[in-house]
């Protein structure tokens, strides 16, 4: 169980990312180079000492540190003070006090906006400690403010602490201090940009980790054999996810998920209205109210067992047994498999009305199942189970509403 929480700021506790890509492009400009915002955003939660070198590695350091100066100014001046804290960070707090967690906030801001910023969430009662690049050598993603905030949390030592940030930049330098991170979404990156920088577990943010605190490290004990066994089998897991024939599966596990499924439906309702065909066309209903049904029947299951996902299981070192539970976090979801469920019943589904072509549509559904268990993203028991809610879906559909969409 964690006893110490390293939270970075920005973007993680106030919402300023986006405030802080403006102020750079701002102060590139000023100084000629106009660079993209999308470009600058991606590099936010740098320190500028890392994040100039990054987009304009010929600048002399001279001039880097004049424009680094500038958006410093800039910032404080035009939008510091637009700043906003995400819902819940107080209530966060309380409730890691109340379980005995040490706080510290580490961030590579300077110490006076690290400071405004804590007395922005009101959370001066709460935190234990503050890190600012002031203080350190180097901004992240170098781990120097990281191994700062590690010589407060005493006699708590690296074992007994979790980072928790929103940026990739974040993830890095912990990953760089030998310690773990959970990711929040609150900052704008991507889920798979977090996950493979090494973040453990999401959370949308401080409300969300609240909600599922009961499940989260900070109130779980660690497991003894049984999660050193699961370490061992997701850092395997992990090495087999980042072969390039497993990432090359990509794409065709994508046709499974819900979006694509949803379209393919609607596309064979659509030819089947437009060319005439009542028969391709209540084929479509069918199999759109058959993934639509299985789609509720994984959901309803999914929120009553947690089971760590082969993706997560290196990192968070817990055994792998689907067990009751209720959290939302994607990395806890694994039972049972959507994609299997999904592919399943709309597979069936066309199979009903048009048998002659049950093998390919078999086939196709088989592939996009199997394909989630190299990609480490499901148990085989995972597929299992959500096959069997697919076929049964169905089946429900069909005795339901045997004449769905026709005349």
């Amino acid at each position: 169980m964690a006893r110490a929480a390293l939270f970075d700021v920005d973007g993680t506790l106030v919402d300023t990312n986006d405030l802080h890509a403006s102020a750079w492009r701002q102060a590139f400009l000023h100084f000629g180079h106009d660079l993209a915002q999308d470009v600058i955003r991606g590099q936010v939660g740098k320190g500028g000492d890392n994040l100039i070198p990054t987009l304009l590695p010929e600048l002399d350091e001279g001039r880097a540190k004049a424009i680094e100066d500038y958006r410093s100014d800039l910032f404080k001046r035009d939008y510091l003070a637009r700043a906003v804290p995400f819902p819940g960070v107080r209530e966060l707090f309380l409730r890691m006090r109340e379980s005995g967690v040490t706080i510290v906030l580490a961030s590579s801001a300077g110490e006076a906006e690290v400071a405004y910023h804590l007395a922005l969430i009101g959370c001066e009662d709460l935190v234990s400690a503050t890190t600012s690049k002031d203080e350190v050598g180097a901004s992240k993603p170098c781990p120097d403010i990281f191994e700062a905030a590690l010589r407060k949390i005493g006699p708590l030592g690296r074992e007994d602490a979790v980072v928790i940030g929103d940026s990739p930049w974040d993830v890095k330098a912990a990953a760089k201090a030998g310690l773990r991170t959970i990711g929040f979404r609150s900052g704008g990156f991507e889920d798979a940009t977090l996950i493979e920088a090494g973040a453990f577990v999401l959370y949308d943010g401080p409300r969300h980790l609240l909600a599922d605190y009961e499940n989260s490290v900070f109130a779980k004990e660690e497991e003894g054999p049984r999660a050193q066994g699961g370490r061992g089998v997701g850092e395997g897991a992990r090495a087999l996810c980042e072969t390039p024939l497993i990432k090359a599966l990509s794409p065709i596990a994508a046709l499974g998920d819900q979006p694509q499924l949803r379209i393919l439906c609607g596309a064979v309702i659509a030819v089947g209205l437009f060319g005439g065909d009542r028969r391709l066309a209540r084929t479509g209903w069918r199999m759109l109210a058959a993934h639509t049904f299985a789609t509720w029947t994984k959901d309803f299951v999914k929120h009553r067992v947690d089971r760590v996902r082969p993706r997560a299981l290196a990192e968070k070192g817990e055994d792998a047994t689907p067990e009751p539970g209720n959290s939302h976090a994607k990395e806890l979801t694994s039972f049972p498999s959507g994609h299997s469920a999904g592919a399943a019943a709309v597979a069936r589904a066309y199979a009903r009305d048009y048998p002659e072509h049950q093998g390919p549509a078999y086939a196709a559904a088989a592939v996009l199942a199997a394909v989630q268990v190299p990609r480490c993203a499901h148990y085989p028991t995972d597929i299992g189970a959500g096959l069997a809610i697919g076929v049964a879906a169905e089946a429900a559909v069909s005795r339901l509403v045997p004449g769905l969409g026709s005349d």
